[in-house]
């Protein structure tokens, strides 16, 4: 099965390279589960910080047979935590620790 896909950007450009990386992303939790509804994935940038620089929002919502799954993870404030894809390792990561939990409750012999 293909992973229905939603990508959205909030206060910052769609960049080509985010994109990409959402997708190769997200193909590893469809492995983990082909019973995956639908994925949305919200990268933000609500604060433009001079001093701190940017930090990113990644939010992560699934939807699976009788379970929604939401991930949000955010940047920190030290420096090797601040880049975006840092931050959406992260939170796929939690993700892909959700849905194979599910995937292991719900389809696995008692």
């Amino acid at each position: 099965m293909i992973l229905p896909l939603q990508i959205s950007f909030r206060d910052l450009e769609r960049d080509p390279e985010i994109v990409a990386l959402i997708k190769r992303k997200s193909e590893k939790l469809d492995r983990f589960c082909d019973r995956i509804t639908q994925c949305h994935v919200t990268v933000a940038l609500p604060h433009r910080h001079h001093k701190r620089g940017n930090l990113y929002d990644i939010t992560i919502d699934i939807s699976l047979p009788g379970k929604e799954i939401a991930i949000s993870r955010e940047s920190q404030n030290d420096v090797e935590n601040k880049d975006v894809r840092h931050v959406l390792k992260e939170a796929f990561e939690a993700a892909y620790r959700q849905v194979e939990e599910y995937c292991r409750q719900r389809f696995e012999p008692a």
